[in-house]
């Protein structure tokens, strides 16, 4: 019998179903705040567990949800502010990088074409929510076919809510397709960018678990400690004695109850306002005569003074930035990366630490560009062009390669106009030998057309003044060579 999430082994052949299957991504509570889909799945995806499973059992109190990974726990983390720059890091240089088409010799022009038509155009799309994987473990895209003349064409890449989206499997482990909302979709129909799977977990592992734990949950706990303390600064507390019961006003005639009117007193004083409290002056006799004086006689307003813990927050401080530093160590950055100089080290730091970063923003984006090469890409291969197509698991003729993040081509150039600025020799050395209109094309550097004249300029007077030291040098007369006595 097949579990829940596991089916039958689908058709390779199949031919996708044009249109959009499934329904609006919209679920309760998934609205302006961003926690899309806290009911269901309040489970943790990395840990095995498969979102739909909680749909039909109990749901868990919110609270809850924090203490394990859960979607909506992701979605609260990625708006802590260390984290959501740490994310910025990591993922813009993806989103605002490129992709370039790679093809073999003896590629189809027309498979290239249709690569560019139906994957490069909707590539902020697919990086842009595809990067999502990072720290929701996993991200889900239904594949929208149309077909055009005959063509089938991909009309757009819908991104699908992890939470009410299942990844579906055959007995073999293979991906299956999907299950949003009770649509099924073939994988031909279907798209999954995963991020840190392991053998037999489909859905991935979120990068926020290596500092959930360690690093966020503590923080908060931290910063409430801390709101504590700013509204007891100096633990100067002040209190009431009273006597039990109550006194009839002599004035109004009003029942007046001693702890009430206490409490009147201390909540002017914490705000800031007068507090009275009355009280009488009287003899011995007066007691004798009205016994219910000597309560009166009770009431006093005074005040402890339990320290001043404002010397705590120092400390306080210190923890808060020590978990910062955790959350950024647990995204697979130095701290050194967003905190330039913060307390020790030079820029120069800064910016080797970033480097670091960089070839991991590479892989991320290598296996956004395999999700794509092995998805849509071949199945489009296969369905149009005949041949073009690669075998299952290997990418075909035609596929994208994610442009370098780093450019060192642009590096060299930058480095070269760096010392051409600093260095009029090296700048006439460097405009003799080299193309200098083409690296700055090359840096994409913007340019005033007038710079670039008066460079052309110089460069042709420079030719100008070889071309007539050379014709000089022609008409000057051979040296007249002496024969020997």
């Amino acid at each position: 019998m097949l579990s829940f999430n596991e089916i039958a082994a689908p058709n390779p052949n199949q031919r996708p179903r044009l249109g959009q299957r499934t329904r609006s991504q919209r679920t309760l509570m998934g609205g302006v705040g961003g926690l899309g889909g806290v009911f269901p799945a309040m489970q943790s995806p990395a840990a095995g567990c498969d979102p739909a499973t909680v749909a039909s059992g109990s749901l868990w109190p919110y609270w809850m949800s924090l203490m394990c990974g859960t979607y909506p726990t992701y979605r609260m983390m990625r708006g802590h502010p260390t984290i959501a720059l740490a994310l910025s890091i990591i993922l813009s240089p993806i989103i605002a990088s490129a992709w370039e088409v790679d093809a073999d010799e003896d590629a189809d022009q027309r498979a290239i074409d249709w690569v560019y038509d139906n994957i490069i155009v909707h590539r902020q799309c697919i990086v842009r929510h595809g990067a999502r994987a990072v720290w929701l473990s996993n991200q889900p895209f239904e594949i929208v076919w149309g077909m055009d003349g005959g063509v089938y064409t991909i009309e757009k890449f819908k991104p699908l809510l992890n939470d009410i989206t299942q990844i579906l499997e055959d007995k073999k482990g293979n991906f299956g397709g999907l299950r949003n909302n009770g649509e099924e979709l073939h994988p031909n129909n279907a798209m999954l960018i995963v991020h840190d799977d392991a053998p037999g977990e489909p859905y991935g592992r979120s990068r926020l678990e290596n500092c959930r734990d360690s690093a966020w949950l503590p923080w908060l706990n931290t910063a409430r400690r801390s709101d504590i303390l700013d509204q007891r600064v100096s633990d100067i507390l002040p209190y009431a004695v009273v006597p039990p019961g109550s006194f009839e006003d002599e004035v109004t005639g009003d029942v007046v109850n001693y702890a009430e009117e206490a409490l009147k007193a201390l909540s002017a004083l914490r705000d800031g306002d007068y507090a009275v409290l009355q009280s009488l002056g009287f003899s011995a006799d007066d007691i004798n005569q009205r016994p219910e004086l000597a309560k009166i006689s009770q009431v006093t307003l005074d005040t402890i003074d339990f320290g001043n813990r404002g010397a705590s927050q120092a400390s306080i401080l210190d923890k808060l930035a020590y978990y910062d530093k955790l959350c950024f160590r647990g995204l697979l950055r130095s701290e050194r990366t967003g905190m330039e100089a913060d307390t020790a080290g030079s820029r120069a730091d800064s910016e080797q630490h970033t480097a670091t970063g960089v070839n991991d923003s590479e892989l991320i984006d290598d296996d956004i560009a395999a999700a794509v090469n092995l998805g849509p890409i071949n199945t489009g291969l296969r369905l149009n062009f005949p041949g073009q197509a690669g075998a299952p698991g290997k990418p075909g003729k035609v596929r994208i390669k994610p442009a370098p993040l780093v450019d060192t081509k642009r590096k060299v150039y930058a480095d070269l106009m760096k010392q051409m600025m600093g260095d009029s020799t090296v700048a006439r050395a460097v405009a003799d030998t080299l193309d200098v209109d083409r690296m700055l094309a090359e840096m994409d550097l913007p340019t005033l057309a007038l710079f670039v004249d008066k460079i052309a300029d110089a460069r042709a007077e420079q030719q100008q003044q070889k071309q007539a030291e050379l014709d000089a040098k022609a008409k000057q007369p051979a040296p007249v060579v002496k024969a020997n006595a």
